[in-house]
């Protein structure tokens, strides 16, 4: 067999063959080769040179709000756009929705409207016709559902001047006093679960008196509303539109209602007990109070005044001031604390929302005496008390009526027997005192004394002794006194008078039953009746003696002495006397009693 040469253009065609079979080769991607970064879309460019400078797309960040998400990479080199991809759970392919849609050219977008769920995203860089190798999800982020709920308002007002109170987002309801001028802002906390909230506005105040300028408020929350005011004497009540928006658009519409409220509440009527109380607590009640239809009670107080008592007679008053503050509207009773030697009144104040305030008082005034004067000055037929407390003065007051004594000579306060509300003094220091006598039939003469002295002389008659409370006069006389005799005994009684005037010619004394110079406070009774001529002396509570006299009335003098006789002989009384008390009758046993257990 002949073999055949093959001729040069044989050899040329293969060659030509041969070309075009390693071009095609080469459009092959080969796992390892670096062509495998790139799929051609076109005969132009070098393919190679561009899949290795592609490579892989960057791993994203990622973000959310809402139903938005963000997406951030690293850019690659030449990349000129990318393609982003997004994953749903089971990494299944979603759509890419706008935002995010097509080839991007920046390296961040922001896809919107993306439904709930959770997601992850990928980038794909491209250049010309050459595509990437799709890059590393991105970590996973999730997406509420559609924002279709309006946000919530929250009023209050701000800035105010006048009165005006905001009642909430429930009635929407704005009292103002319109009896004065006034003005506020609107302040609305507008809140949203979804978007977020974005702003308010505020529309006209179509009301006489009202002033107000329309005004959309973007910054906040809170936001915060062009002032509203109004002038005084202003009574309209208009309506006021106001909107509250969320970045969703999502709309809130709310009309506030305006009410004049110029009226104070009413009811709050307080009563207590008048006079004097030797009680620590005074009871103070308080009827129902209600505004009404007004804005409704902010605040409820009791409120006293305390003053000073001297006797019966209150002074020195420091003026009102809070008690206590309560809530509720019903009655209201409450015991009120007081201090002895203090005079009180009570009064109620309430004061609704916008200012408008009732105050209602009452004209009892409380003294608190203590126990031994509130025993004292409740007692029938008492004419006078002289607590003797009157520091540094030469007078002393009558607590239970006018007849005001005076001091003559040294005289001083020391501590009293029953310091009950007396600033706890006693009359001493060897001066004396002088009153008008206003007994003469029956009476009783009441004191506490202490003594530690000696009595000069003798004899057993009181005018023997040292005066302690005395109306005594020389001779054969109506007279009556009550003493300290020699010994240190008390002496009680009374003179006989003449015979010629009907008296009994004998002068009567009841001495007590021990001595009572031991330095301690005794209390000292007597009692006389007109009728019978019965004279009864009590020392500290119990009959110490008693005895028949003359039943003439006993007016020889018009004066009672303190701390020594009428006749100012046997020297003054230097001893201690406190809380010297005159009757028009004369007292019981049991009243005596009480008395000296009220100390």
């Amino acid at each position: 067999m002949t073999r055949r040469s093959i001729s040069s253009r044989g050899r040329s065609v293969l060659a030509a063959a041969g070309i075009v079979a390693a071009m095609m080769l080469g459009a092959i991607a080969v796992p390892g080769i670096a062509s495998g970064f790139w799929t051609p879309t076109s005969s132009s460019g070098s393919a190679a040179a561009t899949a290795a400078t592609l490579g892989t797309g960057a791993k994203p960040t990622v973000s959310a709000s809402a139903q938005s998400v963000t997406v951030s990479w690293t850019g690659s080199t030449p990349a000129d756009g990318y393609v982003v991809t997004r994953y749903g759970s089971g990494g299944t392919l979603q759509t890419i929705l706008a935002g995010c849609a097509g080839t991007i050219t920046a390296t961040t977008c922001t896809e919107s409207g993306v439904p709930a769920g959770s997601w992850q995203y990928t980038v794909t860089p491209r250049y010309k016709n050459w595509v990437g190798v799709e890059g590393a999800k991105s970590s996973i982020v999730t997406t509420a559902a559609a924002d279709t709920t309006p946000p919530v308002h929250s009023f209050s007002l701000g800035s105010v001047t006048g009165a005006a109170l905001g009642s909430g987002t429930t009635a929407n309801t704005i009292y103002y006093r319109g009896v004065v001028a006034g003005s506020f802002t609107l302040v609305d906390a507008l809140s949203d679960t979804g978007s977020g909230p974005a702003s308010i506005s505020t529309g006209q105040i179509m009301g006489t008196g009202f002033t107000h300028s329309q005004s959309n408020v973007t910054s906040g929350p809170p936001y915060t509303s062009a002032p509203v005011s109004w002038t005084a004497g202003t009574t309209a009540s208009p309506t006021w539109g106001v909107d509250g928006f969320d970045k969703a658009g999502n709309r809130a519409p709310a009309t506030l209602t305006f009410v004049n409220d110029s009226a104070a509440p009413t009811g709050g009527a307080i009563s207590y007990a008048n006079g004097v109380t030797r009680a620590s607590t005074v009871a103070v009640q308080i009827t129902a109070v209600t505004d009404g239809s007004g804005s409704g009670l902010a605040t409820r107080t009791l409120q006293q005044n305390i003053g000073t008592l001297t006797g019966t007679t209150c002074s020195a008053w420091g003026g009102w001031d809070t008690a206590l503050s309560y809530t509720g509207d019903n009655a209201f009773s409450y015991d009120m604390s007081v201090t002895t030697g203090r005079c009180y009144q009570f009064r109620f104040v309430g004061v609704d929302r916008v200012g408008n305030t009732l105050t209602t008082t009452s004209t009892a005034v409380v003294k608190a005496t203590g126990a031994y004067a509130a025993t004292v000055l409740s007692t029938s037929g008492l004419l006078s008390l002289w607590r003797l407390d009157d520091s540094g003065s030469t007078s002393f007051a009558d607590s239970a009526g006018s007849n005001t004594g005076t001091y003559t000579g040294t005289t001083a306060t020391t501590p009293g027997a029953t310091a009950d509300g007396d600033a706890g003094r006693s009359f001493a220091g060897g001066g004396t005192g002088t009153v008008a006598r206003t007994i003469a039939d029956d009476f009783t003469i009441e004191f506490w004394m202490r003594f530690s002295g000696g009595v000069a002389g003798s004899g057993s008659q009181w005018f023997n002794g040292i005066g302690l409370v005395d109306a005594e006069t020389p001779g054969i006389a109506n007279d009556f006194g009550v003493a300290i005799l020699p010994g240190g005994r008390i002496g009680a009684g009374i003179g006989g008078g003449s015979v010629s005037t009907g008296g009994t010619g004998v002068d009567v004394t009841v001495p007590s039953a021990f001595a009572v110079n031991d330095g301690a406070w005794h209390h000292v009774v007597m009692t006389r009746i007109k009728s019978t001529g019965a004279i009864a002396l009590y020392i500290d509570g119990a009959l110490s003696g008693s005895a028949t006299g003359s039943t003439s009335s006993l007016t020889a003098s018009n004066v009672l002495s303190i701390a020594q006789l009428q006749t100012k002989v046997n020297g003054t009384f230097t001893g201690s006397l406190d809380d010297i008390a005159i009757y028009s009758r004369a007292l019981t046993a049991t009243e005596v009693s009480s008395h000296y257990s009220a100390r």
